[in-house]
């Protein structure tokens, strides 16, 4: 598991993950800028698309893709971000409840 910038398991809310995970690897490699996030996520002229995604922005399943990738998440810590951002960015109960189960069980190692 990649918790050298963050532990993904702790998080209820996948923007406080970023923003977290954006500052800890930053301290480490002090290049990996909130602008060097956007250029490794494909997007070389934005310097605003992480800090809009923090304050709200939604993210779509191309870009949870990308954020997995750059990340390098993988297995159980990349299905648990992805339920995460479907979790925060749900719509209804029914869907915000499917997904925290899903959240549930990655994170208890029931999945």
């Amino acid at each position: 598991m990649n918790h050298k910038y963050a532990d993904i398991f702790g998080y209820s809310n996948f923007r406080k993950f970023l923003k977290d995970y954006q500052y800890n690897r930053n301290t480490i490699e002090s290049e990996f800028s909130k602008s060097h996030f956007c250029r490794l996520l494909g997007l070389p002229n934005s310097r605003s698309y992480f800090r809009e995604v923090l304050t709200g922005r939604a993210v779509t399943s191309k870009f949870v893709d990308k954020f997995i990738s750059v990340m390098g998440l993988k297995g159980k810590e990349s299905m648990y971000f992805r339920a995460l951002v479907n979790y925060n960015q749900a719509n209804s109960k029914v869907d915000r409840d499917i997904y925290k189960e899903q959240l549930y069980f990655l994170k208890s190692g029931s999945f």
